[in-house]
């Protein structure tokens, strides 16, 4: 596909060549990690006060316990069955930039509020992603934050942080 006016040819850089037995131990373990964190989380959410209702951690407890089921299964994967081809990631900075966008974006919930944050990841994500149309770029961005503070802030009146 050829660059559009505004968009950039990304340079051919190197793409990365990454045995997929290596991949999918370190993603599975990532991804139980990651699903251990959260049942301890919804662990430790309060109990319902009435007798129908299943309380708040109900259902991240069981994302979290289906997610760790699957990561597991991703771990014990390479050990059984036919060996897979390498990972090839094409494209590793943006890659690891939108990585860094979100790690970023979750550091920033907690200073600058949801939306201010929301809207620099937006951006900043479709940065990564290979759009290089400032006005398009901010258009989307604020336009979808404020579709999101409409239907949850306004309509729905359930406040985001």
């Amino acid at each position: 596909m050829r660059p559009g006016r505004h968009e950039v040819a990304h340079p051919q850089a190197a793409n990365w060549r990454v045995p997929a037995k290596l991949a999918e131990i370190v993603l599975g373990t990532a991804f139980a990690g990651l699903a251990l964190f959260f049942v301890v989380g919804a662990l430790r959410l309060p109990p319902s006060f009435s007798s129908a209702d299943v309380g708040p951690g109900v259902f991240p407890l069981i994302v979290a316990s289906v997610t760790l089921v699957l990561a597991l299964a991703l771990v014990l994967r390479p050990f059984v069955g036919e060996p897979s081809e390498d990972v090839e990631i094409g494209r590793p900075w943006s890659v690891l930039g939108m990585a860094a966008t979100l790690v970023l974006y979750v550091l920033a919930i907690p200073l600058v509020g949801v939306y201010p944050a929301s809207i620099a990841f937006i951006a900043l994500t479709m940065w990564c992603g290979g759009s290089r149309r400032p006005v398009f770029i901010a258009i989307c961005a604020v336009g979808f934050v404020a579709f999101t503070y409409g239907c949850f802030g306004l309509l729905l009146q359930v406040p985001f942080p």
